[in-house]
């Protein structure tokens, strides 16, 4: 049976993991920390406390047979020095899509 989370659950849940702090918080013994704007969570981890593929093994376990009610996780580990999660709506990044899709010229 899949289990129901709300995005706040989601996004709750993937901070303690991480032991991240919010960003007015961070000092030197926490360096990954979360941001909480618009209804998205984004949850910034260093990739010294934890290497992008750790990351994304650990969300597959902590997800898997998770359903976010009308969210999303989202990981972008292309960036130098941190793995960023997204918890978020799945309406804005559908219509994130279609802008993007928009604007592409034929």
């Amino acid at each position: 049976m899949i289990k129901q989370v709300t995005k706040q659950e989601a996004a709750k849940a993937v901070i303690e993991k991480f032991k991240a702090v919010a960003y007015e918080d961070r000092d030197d013994k926490h360096i990954s920390f979360y941001i909480e704007k618009d209804g998205t969570t984004s949850v910034w981890i260093d990739k010294h406390d934890c290497v992008s593929g750790d990351v994304i093994y650990t969300l597959q376990e902590m997800f898997n047979g998770v359903n976010i009610i009308d969210g999303q996780c989202r990981i972008k580990p292309l960036l130098l020095l941190y793995t960023v999660v997204y918890i978020e709506s799945r309406k804005e990044v559908n219509n994130a899509d279609k802008t993007r899709k928009q604007s592409q010229v034929p």
